[in-house]
């Protein structure tokens, strides 16, 4: 089709697509590559493009009965992360990427690419001599009004909550912050990336308010995970559905301890490089109010509260002209047995 459209450069690619499972890892790389996927290449004004017809098909299981643009005149930057031809000219990259780097790159799905989502930097073993033992890292560039939801399935299929929180950095660029740890007793797992437009309030007052859940978004993309040591547990700060967006810089632990004094730190949201001012208060399980007051130099909320009360803690935002209020966050205090 493209050779009649007049494009005398294209060809048949044959290789290793998709990295089939999440499971396809950087141990794949040592064996012979399986030859199961074809796709088509094309050179357009100079530059070549990826052709995949059965991934773009609305036939495809994760299409869900709809066409899929992105496979249509794919870059091979974005190429690459899913399909390893059997010759590596056809990555037509300079320099190419090997079999080792090619199953060192996280899995990844269509919702990756719909966010134009990029991994700056991760941490993805946490060695026991390190510090904040236990705890995996990634930072993630999304597009404006993205965010994410993270967790960690180990390989027994126990899961624990991570910790994905987004701001703007100094450019002007929507970050993504992912902290996460393994469930207990476990050293191996997956980190489950899960992304799409940022989950806000529900406008029907009959509706509770939610805390933010991987069923808000699709899987953007999975890595394989490590920690040194077995994981003894770890809960992170809950947070909630809200049309306002704040960054819990402390404390980030769900559990609290009572009679513990602990800092409150909340980075407002940024909006054209100056802090929408907001009422922030945390609310003790009995209902006494602690005022977070704003700084306005660090553009953050804080607070120092004793926590002397059993229960759920509540970091609420105070609506201006209501009277009312709805939660951000939420801690909780237990006293040991």
């Amino acid at each position: 089709m493209a050779i009649s459209a007049g494009f005398k450069e294209a060809k048949v690619v044959y290789g290793k697509s998709e990295k089939i499972a999440p499971k396809d890892t950087i141990d794949k790389a040592e064996e012979m590559l399986p030859i199961n996927h074809a796709w088509c290449a094309v050179k357009i004004e100079g530059e070549y493009r990826f052709i995949d017809c059965w991934l773009s098909s609305p036939f495809h299981p994760h299409n869900e009965n709809k066409m899929e643009p992105h496979w249509f005149l794919t870059l091979p930057l974005d190429m690459a992360m899913t399909h390893f031809p059997e010759k590596k000219y056809d990555q037509h990259l300079s320099p190419s990427i090997t079999p080792h780097a090619f199953f060192s790159l996280p899995y990844v799905r269509n919702t990756f690419f719909w966010h134009r989502m990029r991994v700056l930097k991760y941490v993805a073993h946490q060695s026991a001599k390190e510090e904040g033992e236990g705890i995996i890292y990634m930072s993630m560039k999304v597009q404006p009004n993205v965010s994410c939801f993270a967790e960690i399935e180990a390989e027994d299929g126990s899961v624990a909550r991570g910790l994905a929180q987004c701001l703007k950095d100094d450019n002007d660029n929507r970050l993504c912050k992912i902290k996460a740890v393994m469930p207990s007793h476990q050293t191996e797992g997956w980190l489950k990336v899960y992304a799409g437009p940022k989950a806000t309030l529900s406008n029907s007052a009959t509706l509770p308010q939610e805390t933010i859940q991987k069923n808000h978004y699709t899987l953007a993309m999975c890595i394989k995970v490590t920690a040194e040591k077995p994981s003894t547990g770890f809960d992170f700060v809950k947070l909630y559905t809200d049309h306002n967006e704040f960054y819990i810089q402390e404390p980030q632990c769900y559990q609290l301890y009572p009679l513990q004094n602990y800092r409150f730190i909340i980075k407002g949201t940024r909006l054209d490089y100056k802090a929408t001012h907001h009422k922030l208060a945390i609310k003790s399980p009995g209902g006494k109010l602690h005022k977070l007051m704003y700084q306005p130099q660090d553009q953050v909320y804080e607070a120092m509260v004793k926590v002397s009360e059993a229960g759920k803690w509540s970091l609420i935002c105070l609506l201006h002209h209501t009277g009312g209020w709805y939660t951000v966050a939420e801690w909780r205090c237990s006293i040991p047995e």
